[in-house]
């Protein structure tokens, strides 16, 4: 089986030249089990179908109408660049003297003339299976995408001796990768009673990872996004606590939470040894990324008679979520979100305390509420998604024209095993809440 088509895409924010775009794709299939050197002497195989596929897409999403003009303001005399009046000021002098004074066009945003699609190629290699009268089935997949030509901002990547205080349009200089498999596996069989049941595990491994990034030639390796997954976190390293007063006067006072440190705070890093603590210097990538890297589920069901059941859990691994609105209490300096965890807060007695010592104050909330590895929070988790039980009642002719009516019992998030007790680890930022969990009695009708 061989298959191909493509797309031929046009657009007016583009000028001509780059306005259309030409996307093709394909795929390629053969059916192992069909042919005979196969199905005589493998039998029990139903199906062994290895396929590939390749194709690319176009986006026009992350432009902007017209990305080929520039703005341009004009300032009358006697204004400044922003409109105001302001007598001389912003005013272009002319004459041989320079007495005589007038308004200016000024380019307040830079055009794109060179602006075209955002392309993404994707590969596709796998092999689908079956055997035992399709009792065993399943199918595994690799996948690779590679997107480029993003649109970004181009500013970080223009050096200041450009001399323009103008705006940049986004530019097509993004690009980023994505690799991984796919497998899943399923059983299903019915019982000479009539019972039967069945039950399918998939797993799932990806990653992101970003090629290109607009960001300064000269930024750090250790700073730089390129290389790095798509939606790892930046942030401060931390070393424990501040455990005495001659710490707290020989360490590098970060530049947030005030100037008062105590025991008991944490204590930053000075990543790049210039003797402060902040952000542009003193941030790293680190750890995992936001997004999971793998996802797991089963499925498991049966039928019996009139009666059914189902329960479906998932879960995820390789992940790391920031924890600030889980793990900092005080709020605004209200009484909130405290949570077991403070308990065990730093005292000169109790230096290993899972938390620092505690602030009621604004600055002693911002010496914590801060991107840094003391916030990444492991975000695994296991669930029990969905459970239900049915009875199933098929009816003959009746004076309403009823065929069928099903009555069910549900539960949703019945279970959740994960190292976050409060909050929702399916989230990408943990509430203060607990999981709600959810129980349903319904009844289906079908005429």
């Amino acid at each position: 089986m061989i298959e191909f088509s493509g797309a031929y895409n046009g657009t007016d924010r583009f000028l001509p030249g780059n306005q259309f775009g030409f996307f093709p794709s394909g795929s390629i299939g053969w059916d192992l089990a069909k042919e005979n050197f196969i199905g005589d002497n493998l039998a029990f195989l139903d199906q062994l179908k290895v396929r590939y596929g390749i194709g690319q897409s176009g986006s026009e999403a992350g432009s902007e109408k017209r990305m080929y003009f520039g703005t341009f303001e004009y300032t009358d005399k006697g204004d400044d660049i922003s409109g105001t009046s302001v007598d001389g000021t912003g005013d272009m002098y002319f004459g041989d003297n320079f007495e005589d004074q007038g308004g200016y066009v000024i380019e307040t945003e830079i055009g794109n003339e060179n602006a075209t699609w955002e392309t993404a190629t994707k590969q596709n290699l796998g092999v689908d299976f079956s055997l035992f009268k399709d009792r065993l089935s399943g199918s595994v997949e690799f996948f690779n995408e590679n997107r480029k030509d993003i649109f970004l901002d181009p500013s970080n990547t223009i050096p200041t001796y450009y001399g323009a205080t103008a705006t940049f349009k986004d530019a097509n200089i993004g690009e980023v990768k994505k690799q991984g498999y796919e497998i899943s596996l399923g059983y299903s069989d019915v019982f000479k009673n009539g019972f039967s049941y069945y039950v399918k595990c998939t797993y799932g491994f990806n990653e992101n990872r970003v090629v290109v990034a607009s960001e300064p030639s000269e930024t750090e390796d250790y700073q730089k996004l390129a290389g790095k997954a798509l939606g790892m976190n930046q942030v401060y390293i931390t070393n424990g606590y501040l455990n005495s007063i001659d710490e707290v006067a020989n360490y590098v006072t970060p530049g947030f939470g005030g100037t008062d440190w105590q025991p008991g705070d944490l204590m930053y890093v000075d990543y790049n040894g210039d003797g402060l603590v902040e952000s542009e210097g003193d941030k790293i990538y680190y750890g995992l990324p936001k997004l999971p890297q793998t996802q797991y589920g089963i499925t498991i069901g049966g039928q019996y008679k009139n009666w059914s059941a189902k329960i479906f859990a998932t879960g995820v691994g390789s992940r790391n979520i920031n924890g600030s609105s889980y793990l900092v209490p005080f709020d605004k300096e209200l009484a909130v979100g405290v949570r077991d965890i403070h308990y065990d807060y730093w005292t000169p007695d109790n230096l290993d305390a899972a938390y620092p010592t505690l602030h009621a104050i604004s600055d002693g909330y911002d010496r914590i509420d801060q991107n840094s590895t003391f916030m990444l929070l492991d975000s695994r988790y296991f669930r029990i998604k969905n459970v239900e039980l049915a009875y199933n009642l098929h009816l003959r002719k009746n004076a309403i024209g009823l065929n069928h009516m099903k009555v069910f019992i549900s539960g949703y998030n019945l279970l959740t095993i994960s190292d976050i007790d409060v909050g929702d680890p399916e989230l990408s930022s943990p509430n203060k809440y607990p999981v709600m969990k959810r129980y349903t009695l319904g009844f289906k009708f079908d005429f």
